[in-house]
């Protein structure tokens, strides 16, 4: 079992077919085919359903993906930091949870980008507790969450900005007009707050509305905001303009929440340095 042969695993996931997997890594089907045998029977465990519509991956399958992704990353990294002399490259893997700050997060992005054009970023909104696995497993080089994280293997690092919680409400509402909105204006009223709020925050918080239902995506449970139903979001986040039938609302008392980088302990590379520096400068 050698690097290659994670590689040739991956790809079949992610391709979903080994012919097209083949083509990608530039060998015949044939000979993938065989490899993935050969693999299973190293393992002791079907690892594919092979099926005509598409691969998937078994229990085991998805157990063996984890650590694959994991050891090819590694690999990268470490080609990355024996070769200090060559200007910064290779793939740094970004993930975030959803929050007001995107336009600042995307200058960052791009400045460093424009700097470092050698240098390939793959970016991922995720839920909070799958994006600090993916940082503990090394899937993911270093990610933006809400608050702190506790877990022992992660490094945690504070940035300036926080982001504010309002009311996103229809323009239609009675209390569309207001400037800003209380915990009396909005009791009563049927409420779906982010799901990543911890519940001490929203003990700490405590509304006056009818918690409904959590979301994930903002887009998603947008046409809910209706009558009388309301959205706890970020501020920034929702694209207003004269034809949006939506508005956002501070809330008094403002409620915020602070933002911070979390990166796996042991994994603070050059590049993952520079780049959160970049970071720190617009967040």
């Amino acid at each position: 079992m050698d690097l290659k042969t994670f590689q040739y695993f991956v790809a079949v996931y992610e391709y979903q077919s080994f012919s097209k997997a083949a083509a990608h890594l530039g060998i015949t089907q044939p000979t993938l085919s065989r490899q993935m045998q050969e693999l299973e029977k190293q393992t002791g465990h079907p690892l594919l359903v092979r099926s005509k519509k598409a691969i998937t991956l078994t229990k085991e399958g998805m157990i063996f993906l984890k650590r694959a992704q994991e050891i090819l990353q590694i690999s990268d990294q470490l080609k990355h930091e024996l070769s200090p002399a060559t200007p910064l490259s290779g793939d740094l893997h970004l993930s975030f949870v959803e929050n007001g700050q995107s336009a600042p997060l995307m200058q960052a992005i791009y400045r460093f980008q424009k700097k470092y054009p050698q240098v390939r970023m793959h970016l991922r909104k995720q839920r909070e507790t799958d994006l600090m696995q993916a940082c503990v497993l090394g899937l993911c080089d270093l990610g933006v969450i809400h608050g702190h994280s506790d877990d022992p293997l992660l490094s945690r690092s504070p940035l300036t900005k926080a982001d504010t919680l309002g009311i996103i409400i229809s323009k239609s509402h009675p209390l569309s007009d207001k400037v800003a909105l209380t915990n009396i204006n909005i009791k009563g009223q049927d409420l779906y707050i982010p799901e990543d709020l911890s519940d001490a925050y929203l003990q700490k918080h405590k509304l006056f509305a009818t918690i409904r239902g959590t979301y994930l995506g903002l887009s998603e449970i947008l046409p809910l905001v209706q009558d009388n139903t309301l959205i706890l979001s970020y501020e920034h986040l929702l694209e207003e303009n004269f034809y949006t039938p939506y508005t956002f609302k501070k809330l008094i008392p403002e409620m915020t929440l602070p933002l911070s980088l979390i990166y796996k302990k042991g994994s603070e590379s050059l590049l993952l340095q520079t780049f959160m520096t970049y970071l720190k400068e617009d967040l």
